[in-house]
Order: structure tokens, then sequence, then C-alpha cells
């Protein structure tokens, strides 16, 4: 009965999850990437590339030529952070232990993909214009990945607490120690039984 009732409420999660991230992916995304492109423009600054930005994309201008980096629902860390918070929700597990981890999982995809942005901006108006494409689709794409697998690592491996301890057959179940040891020293207290006589 338990086991069916787990599995509905997991399969109820599930349902939930597969309406409520696509809607909310649509409505946060314009905000989302506007948020990380004044980041990643306030970050490039500081490396002394001049950014101007215009809703979620930024003109960059470097030593070495000009780029406009624009920031699409792919480029964002919006999606990854909605899929790493739904899972959270769903596994099983402390409800301390899951929040903790989708929030690790959350602020290390959002710090990561800033750092990738502002490194492909950086490369382009300051190293090689003319590959950029070519940064942007080999290491950032790999950067990409990597954040999104360990931040898939820290949530599903996160410690579950420790396993439920069996009482073996044949045995009643023990709520504590304390009960234990006042048996025991019940048990020490009484004389034996088959103590030889003098």
């Amino acid at each position: 009965m338990d086991t069916h009732r787990t599995r509905a409420h997991l399969l109820v999660r599930v349902a939930v999850v597969l309406v409520v991230v696509p809607v909310a992916f649509v409505v946060a995304l314009p905000m989302w990437s506007e948020i990380e492109v004044a980041v990643v423009g306030q970050a490039l600054g500081l490396a002394g590339v001049d950014a101007t930005r215009v809703d979620h994309q930024l003109l960059l201008t470097g030593d070495r030529g000009t780029l406009v980096l624009i920031v699409i629902g792919w480029c964002s860390s919006c999606a990854p952070v909605l899929a790493v918070v739904a899972a959270a929700w769903v596994l099983p597990g402390a409800r301390r232990r899951r929040v903790g981890s989708a929030l690790a999982a959350s602020v290390l995809l959002m710090v990561g993909n800033v750092a990738r942005l502002a490194a492909i901006g950086w490369f382009g108006t300051t190293v090689d214009p003319a590959a950029v494409d070519g940064f942007h689709d080999g290491p950032a794409t790999v950067t990409s990945v990597v954040l999104v697998l360990v931040a898939a690592a820290i949530v599903s491996l996160a410690p579950m607490g420790p396993p439920a301890q069996r009482t073996p057959p044949g045995q009643p179940a023990r709520r504590g120690q304390p009960a234990r040891r006042a048996v025991i020293a019940s048990a020490a207290a009484s004389p034996a039984r088959n103590a030889p006589s003098t």
C-alpha cells in the first residue's frame, strides 16, 4: 500500500514538473537573460572591454575589434537551473539536503554561465575576433556541458541520510537504546538461576 502511494505521489510530482517548468521558462527567460547580460557587461567592463547593453544583447568593443554578444534561451542558465530545482523537488530524500543541493547546483550554473559568456566576449574582442565562433563552439560549449553534468551530479548524488536499520527476523523492533540498557541492567542485578550452592 505504501509503495503504491509513494509511486502515485512521485507521478504527481513529475506531472506538475512537466507542466510548471516549461511555463516558468517562458515567463522567466526574458528577465533572466537581461540580468545575465547586465552581469556579463559589468564583468567585461572590469576586464577593460567597453560594453553597451540593449535588452539581451551586448555591443562589445575591445583592443582587437567589436562584437555583438546575444544571449538567447539556449545560452542562458535559466533552463538548467529550472531543471535542477525540479529534479531536487522530485527526487526522494531529506528536504534540507535536497534544498541545499539545488541551491549549490543553481549557483554553480549561474556563476559558471556568466563566466562562460564573459570569456566569449573577452576572447572575441581582445584575443582573436576571427576565431570567436570556434571558441564558442569548442571550449565554451564544453564548459557548458561540464557545468550541467556537475550540477546534475550534485543534485542526484547528494546524501540522502543514513539507511534505515532493519530488525532481524524473530526479534521485536527496538525503539531506542535506553530501554535495552535498562533490560541489561535488570538482568545483571538478578541472581543467576543455575549458580552452584555451597
